[in-house]
């Protein structure tokens, strides 16, 4: 009989905690929708990243499923971005430190092309896994 009860007890705490659940999440979200970005991070945590593709400064078209078992880096920055500046090294080290099993898709919000290709020429960019874009409308 103990048992019972137990199950009951749970049951009815389950069914009151999903219901503060749905009561809160109206509080936080004053009965609308979450934001477009929430929402987006929300379904690829469901469902993974969508496939998408773009092309790189050489005019090769890089699709996300070009890169299946893989890991997958993609990161946006710019020649003028000091925490870029940064980190760059250590990227393109990674590549190097495992070489085939990390791709790196850099995005760049240069407002020139010829500082984001200055920006690659000071850190001898060109390797192999290493593609990158310029995303000249900053979009």
């Amino acid at each position: 009989m103990n048992h019972f009860k137990a199950i009951i007890a749970v049951t009815v705490t389950a069914g009151l905690m999903w219901g503060l659940w749905s009561i809160y999440k109206d509080f936080l979200t004053q009965g609308q929708k979450p934001p477009e970005s929430t929402q987006i991070l929300n379904e690829i945590s469901k469902n993974g990243v969508p496939d998408f593709e773009l092309n790189d400064i050489k005019g090769k078209t890089i699709k996300l499923s070009d890169f299946k078992n893989k890991i997958v880096i993609v990161n946006f920055w710019a020649s003028w971005c000091d925490p870029c500046v940064e980190e760059f090294p250590s990227l393109l080290k990674l590549l190097n430190d495992f070489k085939g099993e990390i791709v790196l898709l850099a995005i760049s919000a240069d407002h020139s092309e010829e500082d984001m290709n200055n920006f690659l020429e000071a850190f001898n960019a060109e390797r192999p896994y290493l593609y990158v874009m310029w995303d000249k409308e900053q979009e």
